[in-house]
């Protein structure tokens, strides 16, 4: 068992890539994984983020998180971050969102880069995205045996390649691979392991880079609806270690199920519509609203992705419904839930806002306001 060798530090690196001045998200991510894991102490964090912000945003973090004093290690690079930047190349006929153009979208690609520039590299890095949650010891994920493969990620099978990569303008360009099926599963670059040695020797970053670079050249899209997932599922195709899918129990930023989904819930849950009604489900045409998670009763990570993000509630749609999970009787005994059919239902927004406290929003919040009001003087 390659995770059971003492070669693999004891001491467990997670990394995180953001410039967003919200902070909100990235403590609750971090209070989650110190709070759950079994040797806290042992958790390095690692921050990947601009150089305006890299002094700002590692004081206030240790303002509610006190262990990060000793536990945080911020980077910055502008000469990285502008490289990065050169690579990328935004369209609006993709469907990608204007915003995944940021550097740190694909700083994630580039860990290794960063984290060498302040001293040693360690052989194993977790990357997270900051709109998760962990249930579970960050040490599980860590010892991973990803079986000598660089990456190791969850598979999603609700979304294949072809959603992705336009395979037709592939083919015309004469870069489709004959091993690449337009139906296989997709994997999410929201959370993944990463073995930096293999994933340095099979120069992973410039196969990543390889693609970027074809989609800048080629006149029409090659890939849609992402900026750096479609690359990543490029370059790291059958080249991935599979992960439990506990591990990134996703959607939970979501406002509606399809009705594909919705049937399937119902399979996976026995339950009938009418039963669904009352944990809040309700018909939309071809859709119903709210989303329901069935994965957040056994996963060890939730990941917030979705345009309802719990710390933007305030900004949410009036009488927008939360999305709601289904969770262990036992967990999160202090949180208002529905009992449907001896199953416990409640916001998935509550569940993040019970990792984070109202006096640690207060001043993150405080400080953002300050930082903003510093920058435009």
């Amino acid at each position: 068992d390659k995770a059971a060798k003492p070669t693999l530090s004891e001491e467990i690196h997670v990394c995180f890539c953001s410039d967003d001045t919200d902070w909100r998200p990235l403590a609750a991510a971090i209070n989650s994984t110190l709070q759950n894991a079994k040797r806290p102490h042992m958790v390095t964090f690692h921050l990947i983020t601009s150089q305006d912000l890299a002094p700002v945003v590692s004081s206030v973090l240790v303002k509610v998180l006190p262990a990060l004093a000793t536990q945080l290690k911020v980077h910055s690079s502008t000469t990285l971050q502008s490289r990065i930047k050169s690579l990328i190349s935004y369209r609006k006929s993709s469907g990608a969102r204007k915003g995944l153009a940021s550097p740190f979208n694909f700083a994630p690609f580039y860990l290794e880069d960063f984290i060498s520039q302040s001293g040693e590299l360690p052989q194993r890095l977790i990357y997270l995205d900051t709109d998760v949650l962990l249930l579970d010891d960050i040490g599980a994920l860590w010892k991973t045996d990803m079986k000598g493969l660089p990456a190791a990620a969850v598979e999603d099978c609700s979304q294949s390649f072809e959603l992705y990569i336009d395979f037709a303008e592939m083919e015309e360009l004469g870069l489709k691979s004959g091993s690449l099926s337009p139906k296989e599963c997709v994997f999410n670059r929201g959370i993944f392991v990463m073995d930096v040695t293999q994933w340095k020797h099979l120069h992973i970053t410039q196969d990543i880079e390889h693609w970027m670079s074809k989609y800048r050249e080629s006149k029409k899209d090659i890939y849609k609806f992402g900026m750096s997932q479609p690359p990543w599922l490029l370059a790291l195709h059958k080249k991935y270690h599979k992960l439990g899918s506990e591990w990134n129990c996703r959607g939970l930023g979501r406002d509606t199920l399809s009705l594909k989904e919705l049937k399937e819930l119902k399979h996976t849950l026995s339950l009938d519509f009418k039963a669904l009604q009352k944990v809040g489900a309700r018909a939309m045409g071809e859709q119903a609203t709210p989303y329901i998670a069935s994965c957040s009763r056994e996963a060890m990570l939730l990941h917030f992705n979705g345009k309802l993000k719990p710390w933007r509630s305030r900004r949410w749609v009036r009488k927008q419904p939360s999305p709601m999970c289904l969770v262990k009787a036992t967990t999160f005994p202090t949180l208002q839930r529905k009992n449907v059919n001896g199953m416990d239902f409640v916001r998935c927004a509550d569940i993040w806002s019970n990792f984070l406290s109202p006096e640690s929003v207060e001043v993150l919040n405080a400080t953002a306001v300050q930082f903003y009001e510093s920058f435009k003087q």
